[in-house]
Formats: structure tokens, C-alpha cells, sequence
């Protein structure tokens, strides 16, 4: 029978719910390899390390500086596959005057660039447009016809734009391709073409490519460094993507009052507004001193737990100081008397299936 028991024992304690963390660094800032390939790190949080983590100012203005410094396209160039509308006020025999212009039937009404980058037209047959601006197309256009016509007064304006384009995709209601007419458009600009962001959106994770080049912000934080998207001119090539929501995920899990995933507000949030959304920790099971945050980093393979003793009612403080970023994993460890219950409860049980075997053994 005393085999039995131990075998019993064993099993239990193997079944014992909860994630382990002694596996983590006994000794704080030593970079340990895990089994499973990975490297953890154990920072314990203090006052100088919670400014060390502080985002640094003075970098995040020079990065977006390059942004802002950039002065928005100039007048739209003429591109081959242009189609313009070009119209002749004093003789309308020679173009009449093109309505209900939608784009599949624009090519149709109006005059396209062809792939050398000329242009037909009646009278001077062809004229080099690729290249030019309205205006200057323009006035050459009425140049040449003025020695056809008395004062043609040629109007030229752009139905097709097939030149300066940008991309918007990601949380927007119609992500796709637009253009940069003669009018700038900004970064707000280019969210409205787009339809707006949806719901699903985070304002505070935007993504910009210019030029190879990725730049990632958030509307909220341009605004606490005086910078205002109206003043980010788009330019061609660029691409715009505004992140879901669901990406900011960050997880209390543990001895939490309600443990759960969590959305990383668009605001910021500390780990003490986490252990608040979360209800706090479980007041029977958790163990103050020994709250987690866990921060991955792929690219360095280098798992970073920082712990916070929250046993003291003054560590809150720094709780508050604490930013935690997306996919940040929070863990409340258990006390031990918590796990010892949790032994019990799995070991009763089996005590019962034993004791009834002995009641049954012995005729009872």
C-alpha cells in the first residue's frame, strides 16, 4: 500500500495548476538560457530603473523632425496614362463640354497621355504633356492653337491622376491606392481618402514607410510634442498603416483578481492601471512580492522579467511610474500557502480512493 501512496503523492504534485517560476535567475541582471532556447533576464523594478525605461524625448523629436521637415509635393507633373479634360470655351464644336465624368468612362470622354508621353488633339495632331504641369501644358496648348484660332482660351485640368500615388491600408474603411492631385494632402488627409480609421484602429500605432525608411508613432503622442499631422505631407510612394487594436493586447494572468487579456489603452497605460483593470491581486492566493512583467524580445532572443514587490503599499509608486508596452505579459505568483492548498486539494482526493480501497480490503 505505501508504494501506492507515494506513487500518488508524486502524481499529484505533477498535476499542480498554475505556471512555475523557478526557472527564473537567482541572481538579478544574470542572462540565463532556458531549455527551451530562449534567454530571461530578471531585472528587479526600482526608481532608477523605471527612468532608464522612460522613452528618451529628445530621440523621438529627431526621428519625426525629418518627417515634418519635408515640405509637401509641388504642382502635379503630367505622367504617362493621364487623362486630362480639355475644353475650348469659344469653340465647343471643337470639344464640347464633358459631364457626368465617373472613372470608367473618363478615357472615354477625355484625352490620355499615350506611353510616350504625348497628347492628341485636334489641329496640332500631337504635344509633348509628360512632364509638365496644368499651367504649363496649358499655355503652350493655347500657343499652338492661336495659330489656328482666334484666342482659344484652352482650359486643362486632370480627370486620371496616374502619377504621385500612396498607399493607406490596415484599420481604415477602404485601404487601397490614391493620388496626389495639385493639392498637398496630409496624414489626415490621407486617412479620410481612405475613409476614416474604424473602430478597430489604433490611433496611437501608426505605421509610415517612406522610401524604404519604416517610422512608427502614434496621433496622441505627435500632439504631446506640439506636432500636428496636418503638418505630415504625404509624399509618392508613401505608405500608410494604421494598426488594429488587437496587436496592443497585454495579458494580467496569475493570481489576478480577474485575470484576462487586456487592450493597452491609446493614452498609455502603468502596470498599476493594469492591476486595476484587472481588480487587483486575488487577496487569498497571490503573493505581493512577486509580481512579473515579462517583455519578449525576438530579435535579441532575450526573454526581460522585470519583478515588483508590492508587498509595501509605498511600491505602488513605482507600479505607477512603470509603462508597460503591447504583449506585455503581467504574473501574479502564488503565496505558498496558496500552493499548499492547491497540494491538498489535488492530494484529498486521492487519500479518499485510498482509504475507501482499505475499507474495501478489509470487508468493511
Amino acid at each position: 500500500m505505501m508504494p501506492l501512496i507515494c506513487a500518488t503523492l508524486m502524481s499529484s504534485c505533477s498535476l499542480i495548476p498554475g505556471m512555475r517560476t523557478d526557472d527564473l535567475p537567482e541572481m538579478p541582471q544574470e542572462v540565463v538560457p532556458l531549455n527551451n532556447g530562449l534567454q530571461v533576464q530578471l531585472l528587479p523594478v526600482t526608481a532608477e530603473l523605471v527612468n532608464e525605461l522612460a522613452v528618451p524625448q529628445t530621440s523621438f523629436n529627431q526621428a519625426l523632425a525629418q518627417l515634418f521637415e519635408q515640405q509637401p509635393a509641388g504642382n502635379y507633373v503630367l505622367q504617362k496614362g493621364d487623362v486630362l479634360s480639355i475644353y475650348l470655351w469659344a469653340y465647343p464644336e471643337i470639344t464640347p463640354a464633358a459631364t457626368n465624368i465617373t472613372p470608367a468612362n473618363a478615357e472615354q470622354i477625355g484625352f490620355k497621355i499615350d506611353q510616350e508621353g504625348n497628347l492628341s488633339f485636334p489641329l496640332i495632331r500631337q504635344i509633348r504633356a509628360q512632364g509638365k504641369t496644368v499651367t504649363a501644358l496649358q499655355r503652350e496648348l493655347n500657343q499652338r492653337l492661336s495659330r489656328y484660332l482666334k484666342q482659344p482660351d484652352a482650359q486643362v485640368k486632370v480627370l486620371q491622376y496616374k502619377g504621385r500615388k500612396f498607399f493607406v491600408g490596415g484599420e481604415v474603411r477602404l485601404p487601397g491606392q490614391y493620388v496626389i492631385s495639385d493639392e498637398p494632402v496630409n496624414l489626415y488627409g490621407a486617412l479620410s481618402a481612405a475613409g476614416g480609421m474604424l473602430n478597430t484602429g489604433d490611433l496611437n500605432a501608426v505605421s509610415l514607410t517612406r522610401n524604404g525608411i519604416n517610422y512608427q508613432f502614434g496621433l496622441l503622442d505627435l500632439q504631446k510634442q506640439g506636432l500636428s499631422p496636418n503638418q505630415l505631407y504625404i509624399q509618392n510612394g508613401d505608405e500608410v498603416h494604421i494598426v488594429s487594436r488587437e496587436s496592443r493586447k497585454i495579458y494580467f494572468l496569475g493570481e489576478a483578481g480577474r485575470p484576462a487579456p487586456l487592450i493597452l489603452r491609446e493614452q498609455g497605460m502603468s502596470l498599476a492601471d493594469v492591476i486595476g483593470e484587472g481588480a487587483g491581486l486575488n487577496p487569498l492566493s497571490a503573493n505581493p512580492a512577486k509580481v512579473y512583467v515579462l517583455r519578449d524580445n525576438a530579435q535579441t532572443n532575450l526573454a526581460t522579467v522585470y519583478q515588483l514587490d508590492l508587498s509595501s503599499f509605498t511600491s505602488m509608486a513605482l507600479a505607477q511610474r512603470f509603462a508597460v508596452q503591447p504583449r506585455d505579459i503581467i504574473y501574479v505568483d502564488a503565496s505558498g500557502l496558496a500552493r499548499w492548498s492547491r497540494v491538498l486539494n489535488l492530494l484529498l482526493p486521492s487519500a479518499n480512493a485510498i482509504r475507501t480501497g482499505q475499507l474495501i480490503g478489509n470487508g468493511n
